[in-house]
């Protein structure tokens, strides 16, 4: 395998970046190493080697495939408790793992736009509403646009910005 070029030993997904592209120096986001018998955190300082620089015993673990591991050792750590007790731990120690990631700048802009989705086009609806009377009240154009105030309020930022 050369560098920038990464295949999960558990699943098989392969990550690898296009010509002209620069790879990372350090493996895929989520993604590590782990000593062959596929229990993970056996080997923390390798997480930065790339691709044809591990060693031979180790193996690469996908984040989906980390997930998934973690998960199931919950479930086998609450083996002796009820089904809701083991799905308490399994969602518990995924929500610990998903803490431990770094957040991507993907992630970051998809929470971004989880945030503002809850009304799509509610923004270009007020500036629209705002463009053909100005001087109308805020509630009287968010009742037109079907928006909230608060939107007709950054609307009318935007023009006065705009304006300048």
């Amino acid at each position: 395998m050369s560098p920038g070029q990464w295949t999960c030993d558990r699943c098989g997904v392969r990550v690898h970046y296009l010509p002209g592209f620069e790879p990372p120096s350090s493996l895929p986001h989520g993604w590590v190493e782990v000593e062959g018998d596929g229990a993970e955190g056996g080997s923390a300082g390798a997480e930065g080697r790339a691709g044809a620089e591990r060693t031979a015993a180790a193996e690469l673990r996908c984040l989906t495939c980390r997930r998934d591991q973690v998960q199931a050792d919950a479930y086998a750590a609450a083996a002796g408790q009820g089904k809701r007790e083991q799905a308490k731990a399994a969602r518990a120690a995924l929500a610990e793992l998903n803490a431990s990631l770094p957040p991507t700048s993907q992630a970051k802009q998809r929470k971004a736009r989880h945030r503002r989705s809850k009304n799509p086009g509610a923004f270009g609806r007020a500036l629209t509403e705002l463009r053909r009377d100005p001087n109308r009240p805020n509630a009287a154009v968010a009742d037109a646009a079907g928006v909230g105030e608060k939107t007709v309020l950054r609307a009318r930022k935007r023009l006065r910005a705009g304006a300048q």
